[in-house]
């Protein structure tokens, strides 16, 4: 299942390059680039405490060394997988955690 047919949103690589998700009621963002080495990184943002919270569980049980900010009440994490995992990531964290 297709998150950005869920909810209608685009999911399409803009100019830059930067692969854009659907971000649900702007609760998140995520922007996925292709490394020099062929890597997809995402970065999931987020102002959002428990939804970061939820994010950050789902990354861990694919990636055990995810990258993670928090700034000024936003939330970073930056994390390396292929295109579906991310999506199975985002999925399962507004399923179970938001």
């Amino acid at each position: 299942m297709n998150i950005a047919q869920i909810e209608g949103a685009f999911n399409a690589p803009n100019e830059n390059g930067t692969h854009l998700k659907p971000a649900f009621s702007c609760s998140y963002a995520c922007t996925s680039v292709t490394t020099s080495l062929g890597l997809r990184r995402h970065t999931i943002t987020t102002q959002n405490r428990t939804l970061y919270h939820s994010f950050f569980a789902e990354v861990l049980n694919m990636d055990d060394q995810p990258d993670f900010v928090a700034v000024d009440g936003n939330f970073s994490i930056q994390f390396y997988a292929d295109d579906a995992e991310c999506d199975a990531v985002i999925e399962k964290a507004l399923r179970y955690g938001a």
